[in-house]
Formats: C-alpha cells, structure tokens, sequence
C-alpha cells in the first residue's frame, strides 16, 4: 500500500506503517523543523508544502490511503474554537476535497477507492457548528452535514453516505502501551464494495473494554502506570524505560502549541525526580533522601512562618505529591524520627537542616527530557537529532514537534487492523 501523507508533521503514521511494509507517496507539511525531519529521514519521498494544490495533482491517483491530522487549534480546548470560521478549523473540509479528488482519479482508471484516515482532538466533537457533522457529511458525500445526535456527538459510531462509509473512535495514548492520557479521534472512511470494512477496522469487538475502559477518577491501590527504569538500563531516569512506576507531573499533550498540559497549551511537561518507586530522590548538588521502608513518610508544612510554622502534620502516604495550595509536602527519611527521650532526640538545628536538606532532595522538579518526550509517543530515541539550520536541533522544536505529532501506537494498531481486513 501507497500513501499520501498531508499535515505530514514528523510522520508518526511513516513510523507506525514502515513494519506493516507499507511505503509513503508524498508528504505535505508546511512547518519548518518537521520538514527538515522528513527530509532527514525521507530524503526520496517527495515533500510539498500546502496540501490544498495536491488535489489538481494527477499523481495522486496512486494514493491506496490519504491520511493525516489536520490543524486542531480551531477545536482544541486550549484555543478560541473558532471551529470551521477559522482557516485552519476549514481545512477539514479542504482535506475531504482531496479526498474526493483522489477517489475520482482511482475510479477514472478503474481502481479501488482509497482508504481515508484522519485525526483531530476530541474537542472537533463538540464544537457550536457541528463541524464534526459537517465533515462526515461532507467525507459520505451527502448534500447536508450530519446532524448532531441528541446529547452530542458519542466516542464511537459509524454513519454512511452515497460515496463513502465512515467510523469514528476516541483512542487514548495510554491503552497502546503509552505512558501518557492522550486522546485524540480518529475517522476511517472507504468507499466501494469494501465500504463497511472501516467499521470493522476501527470499531472491532474486544473481549471485555481493553482499548476503551471509563476513565476513573478514585483512589487506586497503585500510582499509575508511568515512566520507570528497567533493570537492564542502569537505573535512574534518562538511561531506559519501560512503563510503569515512577512519577509524571504532566502529560504530552501539545494541542497545536508544543508538548505540555498546564492548562494553557504551553509550556514544557515536568516530571518528579524520584528514583524507582519513590524509594530514593536525588537532586544535584543536595543529598539523597533514601528510605528503608516501603513507603516514605510525607509531612505537610504549613507555611507563613520560618520553620514551618506550628505542630506539623505528620502522615503516611503512598507518593511523592506537589502541592498546589499554600503547604509544601516533605518526604522523611527514617531516620528522622520523634522521641520523648532527651538523649536521644537530636538538636533542633540538626532537625532544622535535615528537613532543610529533605525538602531540597524531594521538592525537585525538572523538565521532561525529549528522549523521555519522544518514548511518550512512541517514536525511536533519536528520532529528532537532526542538524537543522547549521546545528543540533533545539529542544523546544523537538517539544512542539512531539506535542503535534501522532501517537505511533495508535496508527500502527489501524494500520494492522486495515491490513487485516483489506480486501
């Protein structure tokens, strides 16, 4: 299979397709950085800029699959949501175009209708002017957009029209083997005999919920499943990590600004320094905290006057947290520990620069390196080292790069399930 990759990005999909054998047409990307990715990494494919002109193309006509994410800024959460009124928002309309472009050139010289993959952010579902109505519309080749079912667009369906079939699924980074909430939807849509094959790509029945369980919010018996050292690695964060353990301040989530989640879009995502399972915090410069239980003591300061003001609370908990309010939260180590004996509580200046030193190794916070940035998405470690504009790429284009990107996981697993059923 052939595809023509637009909104090329750094090419997650290229990623995701390569083990499945299948090979890129063209790309179309008009960001600097990530054209110079493709061009590092696809110095033979052909790389234009703004997909809107491909559609007079004829070459096209060798296209098996369009695929690709157009701008989410119109409908992410994190932006004004303008939707369709925003020139970026109408670009998904622009890109049902080319489908349709692409369809007549293959029936022209009687081939099969091209599989069509897009994704967008879950806001497209919920947007004042029913854009994502007026894109499936558009995509089956009705007269009308879609309208809006009672209660809002769900987190999966499928609908069909006189040119194509159309699915659609909400899928989140994390159930793919990923260390981060991300999710995004994704819409198949074929037209033809094979019409309905869509629904069974993207919508296959899964003993139990694995690819979709509900969100929950309580108290688990665990810290979720995040970053972690594995054995073979050396240990510590930056050598190698598999997926669970450790501790993740924010996820990857970029929206159409760069790699953060602080509410705004921008940013850069931080990470606790801890060591494996919060039995060891290490900061530069400051000594370790290490604990010989199998959860550390926290105590929660109050602060407004030196020393932590009265009486502080003393519990047990099972994480390291960072609180957001007006308290600090330490770790103890065991060895700082009350007693009614005078000879043997130590003095109050050594108490004072233990918990001195305690809050300096536990409170430490840094970013997340774009290896680490890179693992979140599934793309190889060094994907993004790449000589750009006369010397090694900056971190934060790799971030914003990462941030736009395609979770190469949930490509992959559509990939394998079209590959599957393709007829």
């Amino acid at each position: 299979m052939k595809y023509l990759s637009i909104c090329s990005g750094i090419e997650a999909a290229s990623v995701a397709f390569e083990p499945l054998g299948w090979r890129p047409l063209a790309f179309s990307e008009i960001e600097a950085f990530p054209r110079a990715v493709l061009q590092h990494h696809y110095p033979d494919t052909p790389l234009h800029g703004d997909f809107t002109v491909l559609k007079d193309e004829p070459w096209i006509v060798d296209a098996d699959m369009l695929c690709g994410g157009t701008p989410c800024q119109a409908f992410s959460v994190a932006g004004n949501r303008q939707s369709l009124a925003d020139d970026r928002g109408n670009l998904t309309l622009q890109f049902v175009l080319l489908a349709d472009a692409i369809d007549h050139l293959r029936s022209t010289a009687g081939r099969e209708p091209a599989w069509i993959l897009w994704e967008n952010v879950p806001g497209v579902l919920s947007t004042k002017d029913n854009a994502f109505g007026a894109f499936l519309g558009g995509l089956c080749g009705r007269d009308a957009p879609i309208d809006e079912p009672e209660g809002g667009w769900t987190r999966a369906g499928v609908v069909d029209g006189p040119t194509r079939c159309a699915a659609w699924r909400v899928l989140d980074a994390q159930h793919f083997g990923l260390a981060q909430r991300r999710q995004r939807v994704f819409v198949l849509a074929r037209g033809g005999a094979g019409r309905w094959a869509v629904a069974d790509a993207l919508l296959p029945i899964i003993e139990g919920s694995r690819w979709h369980p509900a969100p929950s919010r309580g108290t688990g018996e665990r810290v979720a499943a995040t970053i972690a050292c594995r054995a073979g690695g050396g240990g510590g964060l930056g050598t190698d990590f598999d997926l669970d353990g450790g501790l993740i301040a924010h996820t990857l989530r970029g929206e159409g600004f760069d790699a953060s989640e602080d509410g705004t879009g921008r940013g850069i995502p931080l990470v606790m320094a801890t060591g494996q399972a919060g039995a060891e915090v290490v900061s530069d410069g400051s000594p370790s905290l290490t604990c010989n239980h199998e959860a550390p003591i926290l105590m929660r300061m109050r602060e407004g006057k030196e020393g932590g003001g009265k009486g502080p609370l003393v519990s047990e908990d099972q994480s390291l947290t960072l609180a957001t309010a007006n308290d600090q939260v330490l770790a103890i180590a065991p060895a700082l520990t009350a007693s009614n004996d005078p000879s043997r509580s130590p003095q109050s200046s050594e108490v004072t620069q233990q918990v001195a030193a305690v809050h300096r190794a536990a409170m430490q916070l840094r970013r997340l390196t774009p290896v680490e940035a890179a693992r979140l998405q599934g793309f190889p470690d060094d994907y993004l080292d790449i000589t750009y504009r006369g010397k090694p790429a900056a971190d934060g284009n790799k971030y914003k790069a990462l941030g736009n990107s395609w979770a190469v996981p949930c490509a992959r697993w559509i990939g394998e399930r079209i590959k599957a059923i393709r007829p």
